[in-house]
């Protein structure tokens, strides 16, 4: 078998300060897709260096498919070794800059003796990437980019930002597998696939096909009126009444209360989402809660941060990129559709507005402000028409007052 080495380059992502290995993908680890992926391919990660052999090297910091892996083997199967990943789909590249450079090639090589990526020739092929045109309406036209994916990708994970990202294209990655399977089959194994398929929605009815497409646990407790399309969901999960999921990966125990919307989006364990809110292109870490009636798009939450009622974040920016930092600077995230990022045990009070593209950092708590908040209340009491009482409403003098209005009524 193959062997695999893994650098680690020591950088974290902000704000949340993690190391790439424990970025979510669907709920996993980073580090295990990693693993699971090469070994799909053929390939062990081991913890030294291979002596004497070519081996693959990869960092701490890349997101790849199986198939992409195979397809990069094979095109290195008669070269010598040290060669690097390279991807020179114009389409591809205007998705990943200018956040992501791929000039310099993806951490991806087949290398032997030191495990480096310095020195080697980018080579680069078909990756059978497709294109899909966002279907949104036609102001937002020039504000959202032509998507590109496919069975086999790679990106890497450098910002906040690629988070969602590689979110987005691993939801994505699951259709294109079972596509690349149909392509792949002959003829018994696509009616094998239509049988099997067939058994498991076993119903002709279009919301019944699309509910049953994913995989729901048996120990999830969905309300009947709720609209659930092609979603993974979690043991322990509960759904309320009249709630939208579409397209998402649901984790254990995450609470989806009614009529709220999950669109396209990953939530980890234990999250809670409340009444009448959206989760649109987002991901919630686990044992996260965005509270009643929130509207969120393209935004990240870190593990137990909150989100309170009226908070409001911005995510659409018209005729301009949309600014993030990296390495302590802003720069142009090449994107007019973004979010932000919370950080983990943050905290955003009542009527909070955030900028797009704003990263909120870790046990941040911030709040609205209370110039205009009233404290107190006057009550002026009509005795007769040319006398007025003043009272001060303080706790403790509710009762008197009602007394007061109850007998100058009588």
């Amino acid at each position: 078998m193959m062997k695999a080495y893994r650098i680690l380059r020591q950088k974290t992502i902000e704000p949340f300060r993690d190391s790439p290995l424990d970025v979510p993908i669907l709920n996993e680890k980073l580090g295990a897709i990693q693993r699971a992926h090469l070994k799909e391919a053929g390939v062990e990660i081991v913890e030294h260096p291979p002596v004497g052999e070519p081996y693959l090297l990869i960092s701490d910091a890349i997101w790849f498919t199986a198939e992409l892996v195979r397809l990069f083997l094979k095109e290195c199967r008669d070269l010598r070794p040290g060669q690097r990943l390279y991807c020179d789909h114009d389409g591809w590249k205007d998705l990943m800059e200018p956040l992501q450079s791929v000039e310099q090639g993806y951490d991806l090589a087949y290398v032997e003796g030191e495990p480096s990526f310095e020195n080697t020739e980018l080579i680069a092929f078909d990756w059978g990437l497709t294109k899909t045109e966002p279907n949104v309406h036609i102001t937002m036209r020039d504000a959202t980019k032509v998507l590109w994916g496919g069975p086999a990708v790679a990106h890497h994970i450098e910002h906040w930002s690629h988070i969602l990202r590689v979110n987005q294209l691993a939801i994505a990655n699951r259709a294109h597998q079972v596509q690349l399977l149909w392509k792949r089959s002959g003829i018994f194994g696509k009616m094998g696939m239509v049988f099997s398929f067939l058994w498991r929605v076993r119903s002709i009815n279009k919301e019944t096909v699309l509910k049953r497409i994913g995989s729901i646990d048996k120990s999830a407790k969905i309300h009947p009126t709720a609209v659930i399309e092609a979603c993974d969901i979690g043991a322990g999960v509960e759904i309320g009444p009249y709630a939208v999921l579409r397209g998402s990966v649901i984790g254990d125990g995450v609470k989806i209360e009614e009529h709220a919307t999950v669109n396209l989006s990953v939530v980890g364990k234990g999250a809670q989402i409340g009444r009448y809110a959206t989760a649109n292109l987002c991901l919630l870490y686990e044992e996260s809660l965005i509270s009643h009636g929130g509207g969120l798009q393209g935004c990240l939450f870190g593990r137990r941060s909150f989100g309170a009622i009226g908070v409001q974040i911005l995510d659409l920016s018209f005729g301009k990129n949309v600014k993030v930092q990296k390495d302590g600077k802003w720069v142009d995230s090449g994107q007019r559709f973004l979010g932000a990022a919370v950080g983990h045990e943050a905290v955003l009070g009542n009527a909070v507005r955030v900028n797009y593209g704003v990263a909120i950092p870790n046990k941040t708590t911030i709040v609205a402000s209370t110039d205009d908040l009233v404290r107190n209340t006057d009550i002026a009491l009509r005795e007769t028409e040319h006398e007025q009482q003043i009272f001060k409403l303080e706790a403790g003098e509710l009762k008197s007052l009602v007394r007061r209005q109850r007998s100058l009524k009588e």
